[in-house]
């Protein structure tokens, strides 16, 4: 049918001057040769633009195109009809149309506004501008297109920082010093040329110096093999300049150290729930199967206050806390009474709160000290002018001393040790020093010193199982040092090994029990030495012997075990409340001949308040009873109140002390220590203090060599008290026990407190009221103390 209708068209077209007028309407309402449009899309071009005379094409290939929104890159279209055959664009009437295109649309700004970014070298904006939406094309905030400006130079402008050449051979760089541009940051050199950038000549890399031991572990990965750092790139590479690889764990599991670590989680800190341990290579908490452990944080932000309440401390030139506080009992922190985290609250003014007792001005050259008059701060203590300033400790100004009054006379001897020069107190501190000035010491005497031997105070006494003296012995005339008589110190000699000792007219029988022990053979004691170990009819010392058995044999008497009623005491416990004593070896034992001891055991009772009331003792410099007490009766230990009830000692709450009016002279010696300055006690609790009350050092002595005094004190040792067992001197400075040689004496224990039984036997005298022994006894014939019947031993 199409094609029927195009070709009568054409014949009609041809023919048009000999046929009829034909309107387009008639030819429309042609049924015969017109198909129904019912089908066609109805949203055309406006057919109410002027139409285009109809051209001689039928249109019968008209296709439909569809309207297309315009964009802000690209134009849009009207809905319309396109004939391929006469190549033109229709109206729904099949009127030509002119055109079909619609205009752009304007661009749409987002909302982000862009500063003018224009330099001279790189070019750019030179407007606040935004981007489109759509198509990101630069637009002012009305979407209108904005220009770019090209760069107006390609030279740079250099910053201030100069950096250096960075080119390495393994790294690359620039080979020269650079600069960055302060518009674009281009490198660049000191011309405002933009820089080539040079590539690395090669793959080797330069090993430093330091060799690192590979580090490598299973749990952690790590290099394999020992490595270095490149001295230009610090890459990490072998001795010979290759990049190592890094290899990864083998395994997530770790190895537990051996040390086991408590678990640490508490619920307002945070922590490790269970017990932990240290991986032995990378140090990750893991547990005892080597797994990571993780770290539970805090369950709350409540803390938990312990039993102890602070009272605020605030104080405005010190700070503190403003209201009372206690310490977590987890974490320790400060917190109220609710739990919550209190603040520290820093000082308000760094002005002080001068108090009323003013200390003069005790600045001395040689010593330091405080150049101004001074207070104590009635809030933090703090030293303070009378302004609130604190005032500082100026050190002393020089090393030298001003010389006084002469105290001290030059007295050294080469065998003795002394003073080599006159000595001097200082006007200011009272040292000892010297004419010019520098402080004093005592010089020790000359090495290998000759003595001068004098009076003969020691006659040879060597005896082989003894020891003693193998010459006479002579007191230096000047130093009173023990010496021969060629001037050499004179040492006491040990006795020979293996000596035979001389027996004594006495036996003392066997005292062996099989549950006591003892010697299992006659004995003796030696009279040439005596000794307190027993010796054989050979004088061979002979061994005391254990005992083989635990088992006892009580005897009748039924003695009382030792108790009190409120103390800790020391005694014999048993269940009963009785012992007995063994009748081979005195031992306590029980009823069924079991061994007690002698122990420590608490009671329960309470104090018994004594008749004698005690004043309140407490000072705020060194603490105290606050209130009238007593001494229990029982223990003797316990400080009571008037009900028995235990009273509470206060700290201190100052560090200042109240000197008395008495003034000790400074007694600092070389040998013994003491205090280098004057110096007072506290009227309140005794310590030692300056002028202004703050306590003082004492200074240890310099040289454990000693000054004897004149007078000689006869060795007064013996092998059950102990004692001093050569003659000895006291130093004048210090009153400690010396030799001639000014070192110290020592003071000897009985060894193991051995005695020598008498020969009377005492019978037990103990009583309720006035104790003593509860058993039979001997008195030692050196010391008078009491030994038991059946041994020799304390």
């Amino acid at each position: 049918m199409k094609k029927y209708f195009a070709l009568l068209l054409a014949v009609m077209l041809v023919f048009s001057c000999a046929l009829p007028t034909i309107s387009a309407d008639d030819v429309q309402n042609d049924t015969e040769i017109t198909e129904s449009t019912a089908s066609e899309p109805q949203v055309l071009a406006d057919p109410s633009s002027e139409p285009i005379p109809l051209n001689s094409c039928a249109h019968e290939n008209k296709e439909f195109v569809e309207a297309q929104e315009p964009t802000c890159t690209d134009t849009g279209n009207v809905a319309y009809y396109h004939c391929p055959d006469c190549d033109s664009n229709l109206d729904e009437n099949g009127n030509v149309l002119e055109t079909v295109e619609l205009p752009t649309a304007p661009h749409v700004p987002t909302g982000e506004m862009y500063n003018a970014d224009y330099t001279p070298c790189g070019g750019g904006y030179k407007d606040a501008h935004y981007y489109c939406d759509n198509c990101s094309q630069a637009t002012d905030a009305n979407g209108n297109t904005v220009e770019y400006f090209l760069a107006e130079t390609n030279k740079h402008t250099l910053g201030e920082e100069k950096q250096e050449a960075s080119y390495t051979p393994c790294g690359g760089g620039y080979k020269t010093d650079y600069y960055f541009c302060v518009y674009c940051n281009s490198i660049i050199d000191s011309d405002g040329n933009i820089l080539d950038w040079f590539p690395a000549e090669t793959n080797k890399h330069t090993p430093g110096e330091e060799k690192h031991i590979a580090s490598y572990t299973p749990c952690g990965g790590g290099y394999k093999t020992d490595y270095y750092f490149c001295v230009y790139c610090n890459s990490i590479i072998d001795s010979d300049g290759n990049i190592l690889d890094w290899f990864p764990a083998e395994t997530d599991k770790h190895t537990p150290g051996e040390e086991k670590y408590e678990a640490t989680y508490i619920p307002c800190q945070g922590g490790y729930k269970e017990d932990y341990y240290s991986c032995i290579y990378c140090f990750q908490t893991v547990n005892a199967d080597g797994n990571i452990l993780d770290w539970f944080p805090a369950e709350t932000n409540k803390h938990t206050p312990g039993e102890e309440k602070y009272e605020a401390n605030y104080k405005p030139c010190q700070g503190g806390y403003k209201e009372d506080n206690y310490s977590c009992i987890y974490c320790h922190q400060c917190i109220n009474v609710n739990g919550d985290i209190i603040p520290w609250y820093p000082a308000e003014t760094d002005k002080h709160t001068p108090g009323n007792d003013k200390h003069e001005a005790n600045y001395k050259p040689c010593v330091g000290g405080y150049k101004e008059d001074y207070y104590s701060c009635v809030y933090c203590n703090w030293f303070t002018n009378a302004n609130g300033d604190a005032v500082s400790w100026c050190p002393a100004e020089t090393d030298k001393h001003t010389p006084g009054e002469l105290i001290q006379e030059a007295n050294f001897i080469s065998c003795k040790d002394g003073y080599k020069e006159n000595g001097y107190s200082c006007v200011y501190c009272n040292l000892l020093v010297n004419a010019e000035g520098d402080y004093l010491e005592q010089c020790l005497a000359d090495d290998n010193a000759k003595h001068t031997p004098g009076e003969l105070i020691q006659e040879a006494d060597f005896i082989s199982c003894k020891g003693g003296y193998k010459e006479n012995g002579y007191s230096c005339v000047y130093c009173n040092l023990l010496v021969n008589a060629e001037g050499d110190y004179l040492e006491q000699c040990l006795a020979d090994d293996n000596a035979k000792h001389i027996p004594g007219s006495t036996k003392y029988p066997s005292n062996y029990t099989a549950c006591g022990g003892g010697y299992k053979e006659d004995h003796y004691y030696c009279t040439a030495c005596g000794s307190p170990n027993p010796i054989d009819a050979e004088g061979n010392e002979i061994e005391w012997v254990y005992p083989i058995s635990e088992t006892h044999t009580p005897g009748k008497t039924q003695y009382p075990a030792y108790a009190t009623s409120c103390a800790n005491s020391y005694g014999i416990k048993t269940d009963t409340g009785y012992y007995y004593l063994c009748i081979y070896c005195d031992a306590p034992v029980t009823e069924t001949g079991e061994r007690v001891l002698f122990g420590a055991f608490e009671s329960t009772a309470d104090h018994v308040p004594g008749t004698t009331k005690h004043p309140a003792n407490y000072v705020p410099c060194r603490g105290g009873y606050k209130e009238d007490w007593y001494q229990c009766m029982e223990c003797g230990i316990a400080y009571l109140d008037e009900k028995g009830q235990p009273l509470e000692w206060f700290e201190p709450i100052t560090d200042k002390h109240t000197p008395g009016k008495i003034k000790h002279l400074a007694n600092y010696t070389i040998c013994g220590g003491g205090y280098k300055e004057d110096y007072y006690h506290c009227t309140d609790c005794g310590a030692v203090v300056n002028s202004d009350g703050y306590t003082l050092d004492f200074f240890s002595a310099k040289t454990n060599i000693h000054t004897p005094g004149i007078e000689t004190f006869p060795a007064n040792y013996n092998t059950c008290n102990g004692g001093y067992k050569n003659d000895y001197h006291k130093c004048i400075y210090c009153g400690q026990a010396v030799g001639a040689d000014g070192e110290y004496v020592p003071w000897y224990g009985g060894p193991d407190m051995y005695h020598i039984k008498g020969t009377v036997l005492h019978l037990a005298d103990y009583t309720l009221c006035g104790g003593g022994s509860l058993v039979d006894y001997y008195e030692c014939i050196l010391c008078g103390g009491k030994l038991r019947q059946y041994r020799t031993e304390k």
